[in-house]
């Protein structure tokens, strides 16, 4: 792993960090340090907060009446990134086959898009039982044509699996607060 690369992401991180703090603290302009201590310029308008960067710029926008957080840019390579945070709905492009039977409420979302792909991350809590959760995907999964792996131990249930163009991650096990039900994990993403 070229030695660059191996701290862009905790960069880009505490740079997001320091962005969405001068975001939410009302910042009109000025500067952000990253992790080594190295100013980035920051601008803040109606379309977000932006930082400058030799490898090109990040813009960090919250949307406070759907409470996500969205953020944009390049990488080092030149390819576009764009990841949509947010706890209250399924993100765009989600597959139907993914969402859990029952009644279900989504707990937290991520999308991840780029130049050479997409991914999702959704949670969620059901009301249906993990045995019911977890019949229903592999059927589900089956019906679209992916192949389904399973690991199970302690009442919680893994689906692994994909097809040529998209993988799948399926975790699902009881409520942590012991209450009717399950929760639901989906990653979800092109093979890309």
């Amino acid at each position: 792993m070229n030695k660059h690369r191996r701290w862009r992401i905790p960069l880009l991180i505490a740079a997001i960090g320091s962005l969405l703090a001068a975001l939410l603290g009302g910042c009109g302009s000025g500067t952000a340090k990253n992790a080594n201590g190295r100013d980035f310029p920051l601008s803040d308008n109606r379309d977000g907060v932006k930082v400058q960067s030799p490898d090109g710029d990040v813009t960090v926008k919250a949307n406070e009446e759907g409470g996500t957080v969205e953020v944009n840019g390049k990488d080092d390579n030149g390819e576009t990134f764009k990841y949509e945070a947010g706890s209250s709905e399924l993100p765009d492009g989600f597959p139907k086959e993914l969402i859990p039977p029952g009644k279900s409420t989504v707990t937290s979302t991520l999308k991840t898009t780029t130049d050479g792909g997409f991914g999702y991350f959704v949670g969620f809590d059901s009301d249906a039982s993990v045995k019911e959760t977890a019949d229903h995907y592999r059927k589900s999964l089956k019906d679209k044509g992916f192949d389904v792996s399973e690991f199970s131990s302690e009442g919680n249930v893994s689906l692994i699996g994909g097809n040529d163009k998209t993988s799948y991650l399926v975790g699902i096990g009881p409520r942590a607060d012991g209450g009717d039900g399950c929760t639901v994990t989906v990653t979800f993403g092109d093979n890309g």
